[in-house]
């Protein structure tokens, strides 16, 4: 049985029929409920970075975070072609 460890944790088995899930596509309700499950954490990271730092670094670290989103890029080229067209 393959062995799974993260940090601070104990190693975890996994038995075999959950390696061989994890291989294939997630089904359509898992990646939804994933998708959820990230949603709440950005706005948890974010409700926390803003009462937390000041508003001028909060402001940095989302920009930041905005720049380094693959899908966020793909949106902003998309928006410069239609501009420049």
């Amino acid at each position: 049985m393959p062995t799974v460890s993260a940090p601070m944790r104990q190693p975890v088995t996994l038995p075999e029929a959950s390696t061989a899930s994890v291989a294939q596509s997630p089904a359509p309700q898992v990646s939804r409920l994933l998708g959820e499950r990230l949603e709440l954490v950005e706005d948890l990271w974010q409700t926390v970075l803003r009462s937390e730092c000041p508003p001028t670094h909060a402001e940095r670290l989302l920009r930041l975070k905005r720049l380094s989103d693959t899908s966020e890029q793909e949106l902003e080229g998309k928006r410069r072609r239609r501009s420049s067209a």
